[in-house]
């Protein structure tokens, strides 16, 4: 029979590990979405992974324009 304090044990890192993954997640997929083209943004299914990968964005949020528009 386990011992009281492992069955403790295991249901507190079974459960960390459960809450961590809801967690981390949606923080992942942000930062692959914000690799893909806008086109495949929306697709279904959802890739994880995208086919091709874009800095568009990123070159559009460091430009001189976006920057200083208001």
């Amino acid at each position: 029979m386990i011992h009281k304090e492992t069955r403790k044990k295991t249901f507190f890192y079974l459960s960390a590990t459960i809450i961590s993954c809801f967690i981390l997640i949606p923080f992942f997929w942000m930062i692959l979405t914000s690799f893909k083209e806008r086109g495949a943004l929306m697709t279904i299914p959802i890739q994880w992974l995208p086919e091709k990968i874009s800095f568009r964005a990123y070159q559009e949020l460091f430009s001189i324009d976006f920057l200083f528009k208001r």
